[in-house]
């Protein structure tokens, strides 16, 4: 069994702490998370990230792949949401995650709750890990919490550990301090009821050191309960992190029976009038800012040697650090490029396509013939690495309305993405990573034929075709029909950043990814250079076709594009890169020019049949040597 840690939830506030803890400690991780921008940022500091859904049970089955435990930090936590929000990630997404660790043989669950999910409209003190759940919870979160605890502790198959850490905060949180600050700062705050509750507020470092114990302890029990050092007065707190910050402390009282009227009205009216955001208070806030809770964690401290260690009073000077200054984050692109790593490029013909002529400016009738290139690139350590895979497995029993939509528009031939590589060489289980373009079928349709392949693409990529954004309906259709089970599960997401921004993947200098926006979300190219002074820029489609550089050709070319002004701009910005750079040569993914010049012109056919399974055309590489 593997030592890999899976933690879900990576790109939230607790996730992220305990996936950089593990990882600071030497340890394998893989995280998952659905924040692609703070995905990003882990994959800069080396933590294997995925943009993995907790409905997404495929990709959830291969990331539990050689995972020995699971620490399952993801949730819906706001205090606002439907009650099929609450079930379809909670109940349903750890239902998900525990049926994907069972088919992988995990053999410990750790799972993240919540003293929600006990809490009542009463004080309650030194509650124990023995406390029965209430009939009746306060809130949707806290049921639906209740609920997964339950699914949890069903499981028979693996250790399983339930751990609820109380009212979590430090630099980075959002949902529980900053909230009163907010308020206070609109002029929202009241004080509830009398002002003497008392709670335990518990540091997020202290919440990870108590998971790391759960983690590496040979036998835990099944549920621990985390709090800092000793309980507070929860207004007194707040008055003095208000004080702190420099913010006035509001003297407005709600009696009790006044704020739980007023909250279920606004609960009310808020659902009926479908309105945007959460109401300005809710049963669940006059629960948690009325009534009295806090944890015994006797058990935790005798079983696990748990011992917080940060007193409420450097706790709040780390929020008031967090919260009095603008600390950007350092992203993926921010990072300095390292020494040159010599390579070698490829180029392979996948397919053919045949568009309207009009498309390519010859002439208004009739079709033109343009080649379907990808790259491939010999990476020292990395091994083979493609750019794009064309169609990839040939769809000929395709039936949907998409597909033929699609074939009639363009008459794609084509040819498996093994057969395409074969011909230069090239053995598909060579291949050890993609970077990709963009989400059409064009580009990621051979994803299917590389199961095991680490993928490379920009989180806007991702994000649009994910959340059903990329392009119109019928071609996501036709491109996510492609995706393999498991995409999501093996994604590296990077920033593309500005236009003409370049990232550097692989972090030695071997690869750049340069931001070029227009023809679809994320869209992206790849710069290599070379060691005669040529550099090669690999494009990802034909809305910057080699003869609208030339020619300064116009719209026709760009009716694919998702935004017209921003492909135009993106045209301008690579023809003043050419006109600056000589040597830049500009490989879009579309052009027969480029095809004929890197495989000579065995590819085209007058019989308009595509020859690349029948003859092997003569390899041409190119040493290069990569800024």
């Amino acid at each position: 069994m593997s030592d890999r840690i899976l933690i879900t939830g990576a790109t939230g506030f607790l996730g992220g702490r305990i996936a950089r803890r593990m990882a600071a400690e030497g340890r394998r991780v893989h995280a998952l998370g659905r924040d692609w921008d703070r995905g990003a940022q882990l994959e800069s500091e080396g933590i294997r990230f995925a943009p993995v859904d907790l409905s997404d049970q495929p990709a959830l089955e291969a990331a539990c792949r050689d995972v020995k435990t699971i620490v399952h930090c993801a949730a819906l936590s706001t205090a606002w949401a439907s009650h099929a929000s609450y079930h379809a990630v909670n109940v349903v997404g750890t239902a998900n995650l525990l049926d994907a660790a069972r088919a992988k043989g995990v053999r410990r669950f750790v799972y993240v709750s919540t003293p929600a999910v006990l809490s009542r409209f009463q004080d309650q003190f030194g509650l124990t890990e023995n406390e029965p759940l209430p009939l009746v919870h306060t809130s949707e979160y806290g049921a639906s919490k209740a609920r997964a605890e339950q699914l949890v502790t069903a499981d028979e198959e693996m250790e399983t550990v339930i751990v609820r850490p109380k009212a979590i905060y430090g630099p980075g949180d959002t949902a529980l301090l900053p909230r009163i600050v907010r308020a206070a700062e609109q002029g929202r705050l009241s004080v509830l009821g009398s002002g003497k509750t008392v709670t335990d507020l518990t540091h997020v470092e202290d919440v990870v050191d108590a998971l790391c114990l759960v983690i590496d302890h040979p036998s835990p029990s099944d549920v621990y309960h985390i709090a800092g050092p000793e309980p507070v007065r929860l207004w007194h707190t707040i008055t003095e992190l208000l004080g702190r910050l420099g913010h006035e402390t509001s003297t407005r009282r709600l009696k009790t029976t006044q704020a739980m009227r007023l909250a279920y009205s606004l609960e009310v009216l808020w659902r009926v009038l479908r309105f945007k955001g959460e109401p300005p208070l809710t049963r669940y806030k006059v629960a948690i800012l009325r009534y009295s809770q806090t944890l015994d964690t006797t058990r935790a401290r005798r079983e696990l040697g748990f011992e917080p260690r940060v007193s409420i009073e450097e706790g709040l000077d780390t929020v008031v650090e967090s919260l009095s200054c603008d600390q950007p984050v350092e992203s993926l692109s921010a990072q300095p490029a390292k020494q040159r790593t010599r390579v070698t490029v490829d180029f392979a013909i996948c397919g053919v396509v045949r568009p309207p002529a009009c498309a390519l400016h010859e002439g208004l009738l009739g079709r033109t013939e343009v080649p379907v290139l990808l790259g491939i690139i010999r990476h020292p350590t990395k091994g083979l690495v493609l750019f794009d895979t064309g169609f990839g497995t040939t769809r000929e029993g395709e039936s949907s309305v998409w597909w033929q939509l699609y074939r009639r528009l363009v008459r794609p031939e084509f040819v498996t993405l093994e057969e395409s590589l074969a011909n230069r060489g090239v053995d598909i289980a060579d291949i050890a990573a993609v970077v990709i373009s963009h989400f059409d079928p064009d580009h990621v349709g051979g994803l299917r034929e590389l199961p095991e392949a680490e993928l490379y693409c920009s989180g806007p990529a991702w994000a649009a075709v994910a959340r059903e954004q990329a392009g119109p309906s019928w071609w996501r259709r036709t491109a996510t029909d492609t995706f393999p089970e498991n995409l999501a599960a093996r994604l590296h997401l990077f920033d593309p950043g500005p236009r003409g921004h370049e990232v550097d993947l692989f972090g030695d200098g071997s690869i750049s990814a340069v931001s070029l926006p227009g023809h679809m979300p994320g869209h992206v190219g790849i710069r290599v250079h070379g060691p005669d002074g040529t550099r090669y820029l690999l494009c990802g489609d034909g809305v910057w076709m080699t003869r609208e550089l030339e020619n300064n050709a116009a719209v026709p070319s760009r009716i694919a594009a998702d935004d017209r002004r921003e492909a135009r701009i993106s045209q301008e910005w690579l023809r003043v890169a050419q006109e600056s750079d000589l040597d830049l040569m500009i490989v879009p993914s579309h052009c027969a020019e480029s095809a004929d010049r890197f495989l000579g012109p065995a590819w085209r056919s007058p019989q308009g049949e595509l020859p690349i399974a029948e003859h092997r055309l003569e390899q041409h590489r190119s040493e290069v040597d990569i800024r």
